[in-house]
């Protein structure tokens, strides 16, 4: 008996595997802005503990574009509150030591 190659369904071409690099390159990005995401949420709802898992679950460049991002972030903070803050003066920002 000779074993005959399974029969390939309609439209199956082997272009699935074309796609996959594809795929894949548009997850990573994808998959960088939901942990960027999840972690600004997380902070500013002052849940630290989940704060801390989703740090601990990125990767060291991850985390170096989220520090690159809350830079950028606060820094423009700062200047739009400067900006409309009364006589021009920033406002404090740090949190209170206990974190609340």
């Amino acid at each position: 008996m000779v074993n005959a190659p399974p029969a390939q369904q309609p439209g199956c071409d082997g272009g699935e595997d074309q796609a996959l690099p594809s795929v894949l390159k548009a997850i990573g990005p994808a998959a960088r802005t939901l942990a960027l995401h999840n972690a600004i949420s997380t902070t500013c709802h002052g849940d630290r503990q989940r704060l801390a898992a989703y740090l601990e679950a990125m990767t060291p460049d991850q985390l170096v574009e989220v520090v690159a991002a809350a830079r950028l972030l606060c820094t423009e903070a700062d200047h739009a509150l400067t900006s409309k803050a009364p006589g021009g003066c920033a406002l404090p920002t740090d949190p209170a030591p206990d974190g609340s």
